[in-house]
């Protein structure tokens, strides 16, 4: 009979071990610790130099203030720290760090180099981990700043190890928390390379606006506004951008929160940001923003969270009235044109103020409406082999999904540009254009993605797109299953990408839309078996069998940016096409993304609004 296991003492290098397993969970998550302690030192200027996603080495050279030489050895002592000294230190801590946890654990999960130089000392320092776990010590040139190289991450924990991705996805994670840091330090200058590479340099920026337009692509910049609200009673300041009305995403890439310079995730800001659309969203869309908030340290904790990602708020309710009016009266002076406004034009160098450049930007989308009221309607027929017409009578059924005899049909005309109406027997059917084209397009891709996979057609000009790190490693890893689709893409260094074809209805889609939607779409990282990308649901839906879950997103995604839009005028017989072409898929009840197709109003509920209760 074995012995009961004792009570007893863990040795100090399984605690940091552990303690890595919170604090370190990937090459990005060293990156963003060691990052942040360069700007807890003062730094102007952080370079990063990674290879092999992080796996093999990971450097960072700053230019802040250092370490004093016999300082270095506490360094890397758990719990050793320059920032507090006592819980009221905690409370009132302006400092990225403060628990003195990120170099012990680093270390103890690779092989560790410091080396530092204090302004002005005549000799550096360097510590060094050997194979034994063991630091030395020893002089090192006196170049002004610190230096900390990270090589073999996980070299003694091969359990954690194998959990790690793809040298591209793992660079691509560690790209995607540069970017967040610096959204919270503009003022610094980050410079960042792969395998000897050049990746990207962000200059000092003035505020957060600026750096927001370094990082991200024009198309998304260009459709932002500014916030720029105070309550200095209180001490709260909210600054940045939120996407202007109508302007959405079907992922959550570009939503970006700091409190006090810290990147965090919310739920509070989140949700104020979001009551602040009120119903400008659709369902499943989602706004961008990149909002900084300032307030008293001792109304948050950042200490609620190993990797400090979530904080807690000492009053969580003024908080969330803040940001939401902020940004209410942020999307005020839009949301009358919120329908009309197109891209706006980069505002001249001279613009002035914030109203001379909301005026440049309303003048340029009312006169680009006005171009595009005067050119003539065109509806691009998908390039797919259509089955012949079918006659005019047809059956169809109602969004409950009760099935009707066939009736004659009559297409009265169309509303508003966006909603079809239909005579049929007593009842009149209001379609939504967009999504009934949606769904019917969505079912002749999952036919041909099905039988042979979707025809790509080239691009006369091949299209320049720049996508953010971690969506930009999802779509390189997903360049055959994407190729199958019809779209060929493929990195062109740093963050561009080079799209040569798509498939054939979207010829004259907006590239960069379409595959920053894509992109998002791929955030699910399950994998489809080969049956379930062969087949399809009975229903066009994605059931728990038939097509992949991600390659159903992919497909309404493709079916989406290839359909009509809401707005769009659409002739007679186009009208007519599109409701013979519904009649025939299997599932004319809503498009893929769920949203309802068609509304029907029967004779008697039309009496009914007139007080009618006579006459045929």
């Amino acid at each position: 009979m074995n012995a009961r296991p004792r009570i007893h003492l863990l040795p100090d290098h399984l605690i940091n071990q552990i303690a890595a397993g919170e604090v370190v969970e990937r090459p990005a998550s060293a990156v963003k610790e060691l990052i942040e302690n360069a700007l807890d030192a003062g730094a102007t200027r952080i370079v990063l130099e990674v290879e092999h996603g992080g796996k093999r080495l990971i450097r960072i050279v700053d230019n802040g203030h250092g370490i004093e030489a016999d300082d270095l050895p506490l360094a890397v002592t758990r719990h050793a720290t320059s920032k507090i000294n006592s819980l009221d230190d905690l409370c009132a801590s302006l400092t990225l760090g403060f628990r003195g946890e990120a170099l012990p654990s680093i270390a103890s999960v690779s092989h560790l180099t410091i080396r530092s130089t204090v302004r002005g000392a005549p000799e550096g320092r360097e510590l060094a981990f050997g194979d034994d776990g063991r630091p030395r010590l020893k002089a090192a040139p006196p170049v002004p700043g610190t230096t900390v190289e990270v090589a073999e991450l996980f070299h003694n924990t091969p359990a954690r190890a194998k959990f790690l991705k793809g040298d591209g996805t793992e660079w691509g994670h560690i790209a995607e928390v540069v970017n967040e840091v610096a959204l919270g330090a503009p003022a610094v200058l980050f410079s960042l390379s792969h395998n000897g590479r050049a990746a990207k340099v962000l200059p000092a920026a003035p505020d957060l606006a600026a750096r927001v337009r370094q990082i991200y692509p024009a198309e998304v910049t260009e459709q932002l506004i500014p916030v720029a609200v105070a309550d200095p009673e209180h001490g709260l300041e909210l600054t940045g951008l939120v996407s202007r009305p109508g302007f959405t995403r079907s992922g959550r890439e570009f939503q970006k929160l700091l409190v006090n310079g810290r990147c965090i995730k919310n739920t509070t800001l989140s949700h104020a940001v979001y009551a602040a659309f009120e119903t400008n969203l659709s369902a499943g869309r989602h706004p961008l923003f990149f909002l900084a908030l300032r307030l008293p340290p001792r109304a948050v904790d950042v200490n609620v969270h190993p990797a400090k990602r979530e904080v807690r708020f000492a009053q969580s309710n003024p908080l969330h009235h803040f940001v939401r009016e902020a940004v209410r009266q942020a999307l005020g002076a839009f949301r009358g044109n919120a329908l009309r406004l197109t891209r706006m034009a980069p505002p001249a160098a001279d613009a002035g103020t914030w109203e001379e450049r909301v005026r440049q930007a309303v003048v340029h989308s009312l006169d680009t409406a006005r171009e595009a009221a005067t050119a003539p309607a065109a509806w691009a027929t998908p390039a797919f082999p259509t089955a012949p017409a079918a006659p005019t009578q047809l059956p169809m059924a109602d969004v409950t999904g009760v099935a009707h005899q066939a009736a004659p049909l009559r297409v009265v005309g169309q509303l508003h540009n966006t909603f079809v109406l239909v005579e049929q027997g007593s009842q009149l059917r209001i379609i939504d254009q967009h999504t009934a084209h949606e769904r019917v397009l969505f079912e002749r891709l999952q036919a041909r993605l099905a039988a042979d996979g979707l025809a790509a057609q080239r691009l006369l000009i091949p299209a320049d797109v720049t996508l953010p790190p971690a969506l930009g490693a999802r779509v390189a890893a997903r360049q055959e299953e994407l190729a199958r689709l019809g779209i060929d893409i493929e990195p062109f260094g740093g963050e561009s990408f080079i799209v040569r074809a798509l498939p054939a209805p979207l010829a004259h889609v907006d590239v960069n839309a379409l595959v920053a939607d894509i992109a998002d779409d791929l955030a699910d990282d399950r994998a489809d078996s080969p049956a379930d990308a062969q087949t399809s649901g009975g229903d066009g839906n994605p059931p728990g069998k038939g097509l992949g879950a991600r390659l159903h997103k992919l497909l309404a995604t493709i079916a989406c940016h290839a359909a009509v839009k809401a707005g769009d005028p659409l002739s007679g017989p186009q009208m007519a096409e599109l409701v013979r072409d519904l009649g025939g898929v299997r599932n004319p009840h809503t498009c893929p993304h769920g949203r309802a197709v068609t509304a029907v109003l029967d004779r008697a509920a039309v009496k009914r609004l007139f007080d009618r209760n006579w006459g045929a």
